[in-house]
């Protein structure tokens, strides 16, 4: 084996490894919406939101596939609605990636921006009337959106959202800071709410970086339109 030959190999051998690194952390989501759950059960939550053909993947290969459904443009703008990731418990929480499980009527599936939050925040209240505290989350820097909400027992204890400019809030603030924050942000000061999202989960449910040695797979799930429909056609790559 040549000079050349042997770059090329280790070039390859590199960057496969870098990849696996990668892939070895858990990708923190960004640019899309998720649930949070306080239970040890995976598949409970899975009949609960009516959930079925569950295909296991590892955490980011479910959350690239999410991403993929947003962002793809191959896909049809209702094809986010199709499908959920849905995590092993981790130490204690389920996470629920994806808009689909908010769907309420699968014959007119996509939800109207005034109805979006009330829609978000009955299935909320359901869900921690069942399961106790209940967290929803969406981190959309790309458009300046960012939301989180809290709930203990059907009750919501904080709702905070920033949407370009417009700020919705209901309950007491999460972090001591948050005030401070919101001044700042109305005063057109720079606000990395990105990083206030995973702060703010961390305080109520869990940071799943603070887990990713224990992380099993969790699994690629079809919502109710989704199976009325079809999920995308693309061939899903675990690895």
């Amino acid at each position: 084996m040549n000079f050349k030959t042997s770059a090329y190999f280790y070039k390859i051998f590199y960057s496969i490894n870098t990849y696996l690194n990668i892939m070895a952390n858990l990708l923190l989501p960004s640019d899309i919406s998720w649930l949070t759950i306080k239970h040890h059960s995976l598949e409970d939550i899975l009949q609960t939101l009516q959930l079925t053909d569950p295909m296991p993947l590892s955490w980011n290969t479910g959350v690239c596939t999410i991403l993929s459904d947003y962002w793809d443009t191959r896909q049809t703008p209702d094809s986010t609605l199709t499908r959920v990731y849905v995590s092993a418990p981790l130490d204690g929480w389920v996470f629920v990636f994806g808009d689909g499980i908010f769907v309420k009527d699968i014959e007119h599936p996509i939800i109207a921006t005034e109805d979006r939050s009330d829609i978000i925040q009955s299935l909320a209240q359901q869900l921690s009337t069942v399961y106790g505290s209940v967290a929803y989350f969406t981190s959309q820097p790309r458009r300046d959106w960012f939301e989180w909400m809290w709930l203990q027992k059907g009750e919501v204890k904080r709702y905070f959202e920033w949407n370009d400019g417009d700020l919705q809030v209901q309950g007491s603030p999460i972090l001591d800071n948050e005030t401070t924050l919101i001044e700042q942000a109305t005063a057109n000061d720079s606000v990395y709410w990105e990083d206030v999202v995973f702060e703010v989960l961390e305080k109520v449910c869990i940071n799943p970086e603070t887990v990713n040695q224990r992380v099993t797979k969790g699994v690629l799930a079809t919502t109710p339109y989704g199976k009325k429909v079809g999920v995308p056609p693309q061939p899903v790559l675990d690895l």
